[in-house]
């Protein structure tokens, strides 16, 4: 993977969520390797990856909207 693409995608969806760029990169990190673990195909982990952190923090986002308490 090229750590520059990463970087790059890890600020871009921190500045679209209003997460730190340090969660985000670790939860890129995570679903990426998820991804890899299973993928027999290679090309398009990178964009998968960035898909579902962006999923998972909008459904965090929702979570937290739904709740005032939270």
């Amino acid at each position: 993977m090229n750590e520059r693409t990463r970087q790059r995608e890890v600020l871009e969806i921190a500045l679209q969520t209003g997460v730190s760029a340090e969660e985000v990169g670790q939860l890129y990190d995570e679903a990426l390797q998820r991804l890899a673990e299973s993928a027999q195909v290679q090309d398009y982990l990178l964009l998968l990856a960035s898909k579902r952190v962006r999923q998972s923090l909008q459904a965090r986002r929702r979570s937290n909207f739904d709740d005032p308490l939270a």
